[in-house]
This record gives C-alpha cells, structure tokens and sequence, in this order.
C-alpha cells in the first residue's frame, strides 16, 4: 500500500508540472489524472527497462519518468480531443 501511496504523489505533483509544461488548462482532477498515469506507466517502464524488483530507483528519477509519462499521455489527449 504505501507503493501504491508514494506513486500517487509523485504522480500528482508530475501531473501538475506536465499541464503547466504543456500549457494545458486542465482542472486539478484531471492534471492528477495525467500525472497518476504518467506515474504508472514511467514505473512500469523504469522497471522493466532497469530490471528493478521491489521499490523504484529514487524519488528524483520517480519524478522524472513521471512526468515523461505524463507529458505522454497529455500528447495522447490533444491528438484526440
């Protein structure tokens, strides 16, 4: 649980500098909708291209991969909006 706790923070606070980076005016759901999702698949990513078992590498990469999968899914949304 704490996992999925430290993921949705770093996913919130990714969320919120990929709207701003994006200049997308979102409201606050949905800014951490992004960054949540970004957060996810940047673990997912991380983990399988590191080959990580357990817990993520740092907080400062956590962010970082967070925000790219954020910055993803924004890219995603404007395509189809």
């Amino acid at each position: 649980m704490p996992l999925i706790l430290f993921v949705a923070v770093i996913g919130i606070a990714a969320g919120l500098i990929a709207v701003r980076a994006m200049n997308v005016r979102t409201d606050f759901i949905t800014a951490a909708a992004f960054g949540i999702g970004g957060a996810l698949i940047g673990w997912f990513v991380l983990r399988a291209l590191l080959s990580i078992s357990g817990t993520l590498v740092a907080v400062a990469g956590a962010t970082i991969v967070a925000v790219l999968g954020a910055l993803l899914l924004i890219l995603i949304w404007k395509q189809f909006k």
